[in-house]
This record gives C-alpha cells, structure tokens and sequence, in this order.
C-alpha cells in the first residue's frame, strides 16, 4: 500500500489560490487559522474545476457565516446554466466552532463511494451510495455533502474572506 502524500503550505496569503489536478481525488485537506475579532465578512472555501477558467464549476462551496452563526454548503454549475444550487445549511449551531477570534482547525476530505468501483464493473449493479465531501471541524465529524457534480474535475481549492490561515497541509491518498 502506498503512503499518501503531504503538502504544506505555511501563512498563505488571502485571497488564496491553489492548483492541483489531484485535487479531484480521494484526499483530505487541513485548514488551520482564526477569524480576527473585528471580521464581519464571511470567509469562502471553494473546491472548483478552474480548466474552463474564467467560468468556473464549484462542486464544492463552503461559506463561514459567522454572524448568522451559519456554515453554508453549496454547489454552483455554470455549464448547464443552472448557476448556484439549493443551500444546505447548518444554521445557529449550538457551540459554533468558528468564534470571532478563536482558533479553528478544518478538515476537508474527498470521499468515492468504494460502491462506485463495483458499479463501473458490474453495469447491471445499481449503485447504492453516492461520492461525498466529508467536513470535519475542531476534530469533531460536522456534515457530509454529496456530489452534485463530478469531482474528479477539481483542480482549485480557493479562499477568501477575513481569515488568517496559519497552514492548509494536503494529504493526497
């Protein structure tokens, strides 16, 4: 078994821009950083498909709302006109990890299906799961959100907003 791959980027500058085709693989992405006390901008967390740039697919939106105490997750699909999707939020969560001036540690992690690999062999197997982004936050297990695109086309993870990020470590698997 091969070992996974580990990137580290240290301080990034914000907006942060990050181009890797193995982006739209199995991996797990580490976002540490803090929202200064004086934010009142929301902070965006995009995984896209940038090779159609300027118009970019986003299979992947998060945004940190951290005055509405709100995490919101989303998908946007230019190609089919379609533009942004429904909202799926987790809206004045109880013990909001995302505090004004308070540390936080973000993992996103890409997930197949291991269903899916049984499926492309077997045409006539119905697939049962579907692939996901799994998001986890301060170590604890915070949502899952199932692909509404591919994302084997991910090739840029994006930042933006009020956040100092102290390292985003990539772990390619």
């Amino acid at each position: 078994m091969s070992r996974p791959f580990n990137h580290v980027i240290p301080s990034p500058s914000i907006p942060y821009y990050f181009y890797d085709a193995r982006l739209g693989r199995p991996c797990n992405i580490y976002i540490a950083g803090l929202l200064p006390s004086n934010s009142v901008e929301n902070v965006s967390i995009n995984l896209a498909n940038a090779s159609d740039f300027p118009r970019l697919s986003v299979p992947f939106h998060l945004s940190i709302r951290p005055h509405e105490r709100t995490l919101v997750r989303n998908s946007y699909l230019p190609d089919v006109g379609l533009g942004w999707q429904t909202e799926e939020r987790h809206t004045r969560m109880a013990g909001f990890p995302f505090g004004y001036g308070g540390n936080f540690d973000l993992m996103l992690s890409l997930k197949y299906d291991k269903v899916r690999w049984v499926v492309e062999m077997i045409p006539s197997f119905q697939k049962l799961k579907s692939d996901f982004f799994s998001v986890a936050v301060n170590g604890q297990h915070s949502f899952d959100f199932t692909h509404r695109m591919p994302a084997s086309g991910i090739n840029l993870l994006n930042i933006t907003g009020n956040v100092l990020i102290s390292s985003i470590r990539y772990e390619f698997l």
